[in-house]
C-alpha cells in the first residue's frame, strides 16, 4: 500500500450539489414552518373568537388545535436514525490490534485523524458514519461498522478495499450530508404520513406537498450520493487497487440493488475497468483471508452477533 497522501477533490461546488444544498435548507426549515403554521393559525382564530366571546368558535378552534397537535406531534416522534435490529459490538484496539492496523493505515494514506469507533455487527455491510459534536461546533466524530460476515468470510485484500471505500466517504465528509440528507427525507416522509393518516384541516394539500418534495428531493439526493459512491470507488481503487475493489463490489452488493444511495454494481464496475491505467489490467488479490483480524477475541464477538 503506497504511503503517499492522497489529494481528495472538493465535490461540493458543482451545480448538483449546490442545488441539493439549496433544497436541504428549504427542507430543515419548511417543515418546523409547516407544523407552526397548523398549529398558529387556529390558535389566532382561538384568540379572536375568546374576544369576540363566541363560546361554539371557541370550542372548534381548541378541537382544531387539539387535531393538529397531535398531527405534529406524530410527525416530530419519528427519528431520522431509528433502530434497524442489527446487533452491534464496540471493540478496541486491545482486543482486535490487527483490524485497528488495518484500519490506521488506511487513515494514514487518506490523512484521516484516528476512528472514535469501530464497530462490527452482524449484517453483511459496511457503513460509515459522522455525528457532529456540539452541533457541529467540535468538528464530527468518525464511526466505522463492519459486518461480521466481511471480517470472517473474504479475503484480505477485499476487506482492505471496502476498508478504503468507507473511509474515503469520511476524508470526503460524506458520511455528513448523508445525515442531513436522511433527516430532511425522514421529515418530509413522517409529514406525509400523518397527513394521509390524520383527519386536519389543511391534511389533503399537506400530504401532496410533502410528497412531491420527497419525490424531487430523493431524485437530487440520488444522484449526488450516487457520484459519491463512485467516487469514493476512485479513491479506494487508488489505494488498494482495481482488482480488489471490483471483487469487493462482486462479493458484497447484488447485482440488481439500486438504491437512494448506491449506483447497481455493473455501474461501478464499468466505472474502475474505464480507468485508464495499468492498476485494473495487472494487479491482483492475494489469497490470505482476513479471519485472524479479530484473533482470540472472534469467537466471543460471534457469539455476541449470532
Amino acid at each position: 500500500m503506497s504511503a503517499t497522501l492522497l489529494s481528495i477533490p472538493d465535490h461540493r461546488t458543482d451545480a448538483g450539489s449546490l442545488r441539493l444544498k439549496i433544497w436541504a435548507v428549504i427542507g430543515l426549515f419548511a417543515a418546523p414552518a409547516v407544523m407552526a403554521g397548523l398549529l398558529g393559525t387556529p390558535m389566532v382564530l382561538l384568540a379572536l373568537a375568546w374576544t369576540a366571546g363566541d363560546t361554539i368558535l371557541v370550542l372548534l378552534c381548541a378541537a382544531i388545535i387539539f387535531l393538529h397537535a397531535h398531527a405534529c406531534v406524530a410527525v416530530l416522534s419519528r427519528e431520522p436514525y431509528a433502530a434497524t435490529g442489527r446487533r452491534l459490538i464496540v471493540v478496541s484496539r486491545d482486543q482486535t490490534p490487527s483490524l485497528f492496523d488495518e484500519v490506521d493505515a488506511i487513515t494514514r494514506v487518506l490523512n484521516l485523524p484516528p476512528l472514535d469507533q469501530i464497530r462490527i455487527a452482524s449484517s453483511a455491510n459496511a457503513t460509515i458514519a459522522q455525528r457532529p459534536r456540539w452541533f457541529g461546533l467540535a468538528g464530527h466524530s468518525i464511526e466505522l461498522t463492519l459486518g461480521l460476515p466481511i471480517i470472517q468470510d473474504t479475503l484480505r485484500d477485499v476487506l482492505r478495499a471496502v476498508l478504503a471505500h468507507e473511509l474515503a466517504h469520511a476524508a470526503r465528509r460524506d458520511g455528513v450530508r448523508c445525515m442531513i440528507i436522511a433527516r430532511v427525507l425522514s421529515q418530509w416522509r413522517q409529514l406525509a404520513r400523518v397527513a394521509k393518516t390524520h383527519r386536519f384541516f389543511g391534511a389533503r394539500i399537506t400530504h401532496r406537498l410533502a410528497s412531491v418534495f420527497v419525490a424531487h428531493f430523493e431524485c437530487l439526493a440520488r444522484k449526488e450520493l450516487h457520484r459519491a459512491e463512485l467516487a469514493a470507488d476512485s479513491e479506494a481503487r487508488r489505494i488498494v487497487g482495481g482488482a480488489a475493489l471490483a471483487l469487493a463490489i462482486r462479493v458484497l452488493q447484488e447485482p440488481s440493488t439500486r438504491s437512494v444511495t448506491h449506483p447497481m454494481s455493473h455501474c461501478r464496475l464499468s466505472a474502475i475497468e474505464a480507468v485508464n491505467d495499468r492498476t485494473w489490467r495487472d494487479s491482483s488479490v492475494a489469497p490470505g483471508k482476513c479471519r485472524d483480524l479479530l484473533g482470540g477475541y472472534g469467537p466471543e464477538i460471534a457469539r455476541f452477533l449470532s
